[in-house]
């Protein structure tokens, strides 16, 4: 019997385990009084409703766990299990980090209302990541989202993942909103990949970059499938870059958009007069842009002394 365990991690992804596994962490979780940090990967399981309700309500249970990471993904838990999950969130005084994986579930915007009112009401949680890509949450889900991260003041690094969902501009106008007003962000992950956002979205975005004051780590993903993202979002996305003075950090994900050498040059001269800027990441892959734009990175990488 271990009485000094304080942090676990458990990788059980791509295995033959089922809900007799499942239920049975959830208890050893429930009973420790000891782990400070606990990471779960159940994905591409066996695992259903049964295991997600366990775990969220032994995670509510435990009062002395600070860091929990849960990975579902890929597996057959549905809202059942995201909405316990989020009451845990809402319920648990203890937690200060807590990252949840639903990627690839049946869960819908039940789930993510269930979420952001959880985010919404907490007053302990520094750090919140939230996986629903290849779901079925759409803009109720992504509104809901930014509005409480309007009411929350405590946390300072957040992450939404909505690639591949129904998520469209009009959520991506409320999460850039949210962005932009926020004066206790630190560290924000957005990814809209393959989504229903478009330059609507994009713009808006590259104006909360370029205006919030307490980012020092800001991710972006706008890549598509379809002609909604172009140079409209890059050129305005590399005018946030140039006049952010804040960024330490920068990742901006424009692969399969409609941007051409245009964004590229100007993202490049943004990262030449960007005088804060520790580390920089483009995706252009996929895209018009050609050797005008390589030129131009490569003479502000010479620049960058």
């Amino acid at each position: 019997q271990n009485t000094t365990l304080q942090s676990c991690s458990i990788d059980l992804n791509s295995t033959e385990i089922s809900d007799e596994t499942g239920l049975a962490m959830a208890e050893a979780l429930k009973q420790n009084t000891m782990l400070r940090s606990c990471s779960i990967d159940l994905g591409y399981t066996l695992i259903g409703d049964g295991t997600g309700v366990a775990m969220a309500e032994a995670v509510r249970q435990n009062l002395v766990l600070q860091t929990c990471s849960i990975e579902m993904n890929s597996t057959c838990v549905g809202d059942e299990t995201g909405v316990a999950l989020a009451e845990t969130i809402r319920r648990n005084s203890a937690l200060r980090s807590c990252s949840i994986v639903l990627n690839s579930t049946p869960i819908g915007d039940e789930t993510g209302l269930a979420m952001a009112d959880a985010l919404k009401q907490s007053r302990t949680l520094r750090s919140f990541s939230i996986d629903f890509g290849f779901t079925q949450v759409g803009d109720e889900t992504g509104v809901a989202m930014a509005e409480a991260m309007t009411q929350n003041a405590t946390v300072q690094s957040w992450s939404i993942d909505l690639q591949y969902t129904q998520a469209g501009d009009e959520a991506g106008l409320a999460i850039a909103d949210a962005i932009r007003h926020s004066r206790t962000l630190q560290r924000c992950s957005i990814d809209l990949g393959f989504a229903q956002a478009g330059d609507e979205t994009g713009t808006a975005m590259a104006q909360a970059i370029r205006w919030n004051t307490t980012l020092l780590s800001y991710s972006i993903a706008l890549s598509s499938s379809s002609t909604q993202v172009g140079s409209k979002t890059g050129l305005a996305m590399a005018e946030a870059i140039m006049r952010n003075t804040t960024l330490c950090f920068c990742s901006i994900d424009l692969r399969h958009t409609r941007v051409d050498d245009e964004t590229g040059v100007s993202m490049a001269e943004a990262i030449k007069q960007n005088a804060v800027l520790q580390s920089c990441s483009i995706d252009l892959r996929c895209t018009a842009v050609g050797d005008e734009t390589g030129v131009a990175i490569a003479e502000a990488v010479k620049q960058n002394t």
